[in-house]
């Protein structure tokens, strides 16, 4: 089986998954949009999507090409950065409770398996060209977005802190730059890497 089925067969895995996830957060009433986490799934199905519509119209399109390739860079990224949060940040938060953060209801399919199939098939079976700093910017741009709209939301105690790192009034101004720095930071860095795995894998396809 070569790679590109092997990444249509992934990506249909990884939208069911998604589509699971998605069916039991809304019978549950739990599609709160202040979440990261809600929104890295709704990217990633919307991402499995066009992916598969671009795999049945033979990827002829360039434009739709570019769409897709860059909605699974942003997705990947989001959905990574949901379960690293998850494994380092509240699972030991909650005395290692992975059960709870990763396996209880919606969390096994929005905390754990998405993310990994999503890498999985970004990684290892899907193949696309980037260029460092214009394209982690692009990958950058949900996540800013995101950032600022809860931000201001917070500020103004429209809605409460979604995670810890974002209650800004139970830290002062130095912890809490401290803290949005150091995110950014990361996330940077691991939108960088994905990149670089990509441009290794296409010098070796070469």
């Amino acid at each position: 089986m070569n790679l590109t089925k092997k990444a249509l067969i992934g990506n249909i895995f990884f939208f069911l998954i998604e589509l699971i996830g998605l069916i039991i957060v809304i019978a549950n009433g739990k599609l709160e949009l202040k979440y990261y986490t809600n929104w890295s799934n709704i990217l990633g199905i919307i991402a499995a999507t066009l992916f598969l519509i671009n795999y049945l119209i033979k990827e002829k399109n360039k434009v739709f090409n570019e769409i897709v390739k860059y909605i699974k860079l942003t997705s990947t990224i989001c959905l990574t950065v949901t379960l690293l949060v998850v494994v380092f940040m509240f699972v030991p938060m909650d005395h290692f409770n992975f059960y709870k953060w990763a396996i209880k209801g919606n969390f096994f399919s929005f905390h754990l398996l998405a993310p990994i199939l999503a890498f999985i098939c970004f990684i290892f079976l899907e193949r696309y060209e980037f260029k460092y700093i214009k394209d982690t910017c692009i990958g950058m741009i949900f996540t800013i977005i995101y950032s600022i709209i809860v931000s201001i939301l917070i500020l103004n105690k429209k809605i409460t802190a979604p995670y810890p790192f974002l209650d800004y009034y139970a830290h002062s101004v130095i912890v809490n730059v401290l803290s949005i720095t150091g995110l950014f930071v990361a996330i940077i860095g691991l939108t960088l890497l994905f990149i670089f795995i990509k441009k290794k894998q296409n010098n070796v396809v070469k």
